[in-house]
């Protein structure tokens, strides 16, 4: 007889994971739990809320879950769903407050395999969850003299592999709290960590928080699970992954970051026979080879990564250039404005209703040509009136009700008998009269005066010089007796050059 082969069929063995509340492998729902601290809790911490149908929810692989919290006279109702069987539960009691470390719930032995377990908050009380422990079955691969052991890496050793190279960052403040004071962190999206070992099960720790990122675990032969880090208060040494299963032989487990925020490695503990190797020696040439496991390899040295601009960056750039060259180019057109303002400035602003000068000779551009007025006769001579007073131009016209109303204005020139000086308006126009209209006009304007009907000394007076004769209160009691012409006709009496006044700044015209 030959003799038969004998061997050693792996022997199942069971190891307790423990959860705690702070774990990424815990999801909660419903948005109204709130992370507290307290001595007392499991890892210093404790979730809780006060929203009916507020959830949290596990997906394991064991064979029992025990849920830990707390029990007082205002805790809630709430209902377990295990592989969706209801279980109706109540965290009240009557002898005050119980500890954190208090069983309220108990699955009892179950199946080997995978299992969903549901909490829910029946009631608008308050329900705490501390921690969640369940039982899983390790295969113990030695021979019967061997022990199921557990081997703590840290995030230094050579089992991990950190992508980007040189983009993880080893001086993080937060490292007196990590275990062995050591820690990798990066705040990037796509950075990935591998962790190569040989063991049946793995435990992955790290850090969660605020602002920490969302990321996603793959394994060989598995489902890609996503997690979240992102947590109310800040907690070092947490769960982030727990994977069972695995066999004999090396294997890796990826950690991927699948947005940008903090995200930290501390350590990982593998759990394995004695007689297999140990992750601590594990070195670059014990890695997996394609032709042992099939795994693609993992370099030890990557080469850096180019470092390329993206199109938000370069669009940044852009903008930024085009708003320096439009602010140089308003700097320049302001100064450049100023400069001119100030040129003007300097040459003088003149009025031109000064009392001194004619007002056509008051322009700050060169002199234009006077128009040449031609005379347009007309039926009645005294029926003319001058257009209304335009007092935006210096070419005005007025009446000599306009000029009685501006009788009482301040004086320009102090000691001259005007109160202003105003061109009045014609029959040949406005506009200041040239040197051909006066000596072409003399003949026509004796004869008019000589056919003009006799009128009084006042009369004459008002029409030729109204401003001084309201001045005189003349306005108030002049009466032409001859003619019967009130102070509102003479006010309504448009004012012509054929009457000259003995003041009339034209008469000094050559």
């Amino acid at each position: 007889m030959s003799a038969q082969p004998t061997g050693h069929s792996p022997r199942a063995q069971s190891y307790d994971v423990v959860i705690d509340d702070t774990s990424p492998l815990l999801t909660y729902n419903g948005g109204h739990w709130s992370q507290n601290q307290s001595s007392d809790a499991y890892g210093a911490s404790y979730t809780m809320t006060t929203w009916q149908n507020d959830s949290v929810q596990l997906t394991f692989e064991g064979t029992k879950v025990l849920v830990n919290g707390s029990r007082s006279t205002f805790g809630s109702n709430f209902t377990v769903n295990l592989d969706g069987k209801p279980d109706l539960l109540s965290a009240q009691t009557t002898s005050g407050f119980q500890s954190f470390s208090t069983t309220i719930y108990d699955s009892g032995v179950l199946v080997p395999g995978q299992h969903t377990l549901e909490i829910i908050n029946d009631s608008w009380d308050t329900l705490d969850i501390d921690s969640i422990t369940y039982s899983c079955s390790i295969k113990h691969h030695g021979d019967e003299t061997s022990e199921l052991s557990t081997t703590t890496v840290d995030d230094t050793s050579s089992a991990f592999t950190y992508l980007p190279h040189g983009a993880w960052d080893v001086s993080s403040p937060n490292l007196p709290s990590f275990k062995y004071a050591t820690g990798h962190s990066i705040n990037l999206a796509n950075a990935s960590v591998n962790f190569t070992f040989s063991g049946d099960a793995v435990s992955i720790y790290g850090t969660t928080g605020p602002n920490h990122a969302r990321y996603s675990v793959l394994r060989e032969n598995r489902p890609t699970l996503s997690y979240s880090a992102t947590k109310d208060l800040y907690s070092a040494q947490v769960l982030l992954y727990f994977g069972s299963g695995f066999g004999e032989g090396n294997h890796t487990v990826t950690l991927v970051t699948d947005e940008p925020g903090m995200f930290e490695m501390d350590y990982a503990t593998v759990h394995s026979s004695s007689s297999l190797l140990s992750p601590l020696q594990v070195s670059s040439s014990s890695l997996p080879q394609p032709s042992q496991t099939g795994m693609p390899i993992i370099p030890t040295n990557p080469p850096p990564p180019q470092q390329k601009l993206d199109a938000s960056a370069v669009a940044v750039i852009v903008v930024a250039a085009a708003l320096f060259v439009l602010l140089v180019a308003a700097v320049f057109f302001l100064l450049r404005r100023n400069k001119n303002l100030w040129v003007i400035l300097e040459r003088g602003v003149h009025s031109p209703f000064d009392a001194s000068v004619a007002p056509w000779r008051m322009s700050l551009g060169p002199r234009r040509a006077a128009k040449r007025a031609t005379y347009v006769p007309v039926d009645d001579d005294e029926s003319f009136e001058s257009p209304p007073v335009r007092r935006d131009t210096v070419n005005s016209t007025a009446t000599a009700s306009t000029l009685v109303a501006d009788a009482g204005s301040t004086p320009r020139n102090p000691g001259r008998p005007f109160f202003k000086q105003l061109q009045l308006a014609t029959r040949w126009g406005s506009g200041p009269p040239s040197m051909t209209q006066t000596s072409s006009s003399t003949a026509t304007m004796r004869q008019q005066l000589q056919n003009a009907p006799a009128r009084s000394a006042s009369t004459r007076r008002l029409l030729q010089d109204p401003s001084s004769a309201s001045r005189d209160d003349l306005l108030g009691s002049s009466v032409d007796s001859h003619h019967g012409l009130g102070a509102d006709d003479v006010l309504r009496h448009p004012i012509r050059r054929h009457e000259p006044s003995s003041h009339d700044w034209h008469a000094a015209l050559p």
